[in-house]
């Protein structure tokens, strides 16, 4: 969480070190600013009234279901990194096409509503699976002359 909070502060011309020190800014680093939209999950901005009052309960209390609402950005992350041609770009495509539904379900502003992990684990099982019995379907595709 502090790298996310650091990488916010470079993003808004805050940047210091472990030390408090200011440091330079280098726009020309990676895309590590893509982890920092929307990575916190509803319930960590809100204040305690607006959590009460939206969850209808007295008690705040962080859960894991916190983690599950980074696992789209981390997904997104990792798969746009280090695109280097069109072919990885539409395998990353093809990834996040056949996980969107629960990818989508992680996204819910209310933490009840969101996936366990075992849940996440179960899909991206199945959608590995699929994505094997699609490649596996079109090595064996005989060109049409």
């Amino acid at each position: 969480l502090s790298n996310v909070i650091e990488k916010i502060n470079m993003r808004n011309g805050n940047s210091t070190n472990n030390d408090g020190e200011e440091v330079e800014d280098n726009e020309d680093n990676d895309n590590t600013n893509l982890l920092t939209e929307n990575f916190l999950a509803p319930e960590q901005l809100m204040t305690d009234q607006q959590f009460f009052s939206f969850y209808q309960t007295s008690t705040r209390y962080d859960t894991e279901k916190i983690d599950i609402w980074k696992i789209p950005d981390m997904i997104i992350f990792m798969l746009s990194k280090n695109i280097l041609s069109f072919s990885q770009g539409l395998e990353a495509t093809r990834v996040l096409l056949v996980t969107e539904p629960i990818l989508k379900k992680c996204k819910e502003m209310d933490f009840r509503l969101r996936p366990s992990a075992e849940e996440i684990m179960s899909e991206f099982k199945k959608a590995l699976k699929l994505l094997e019995l699609e490649d596996f379907s079109k090595e064996l595709e005989v060109p049409q002359n």
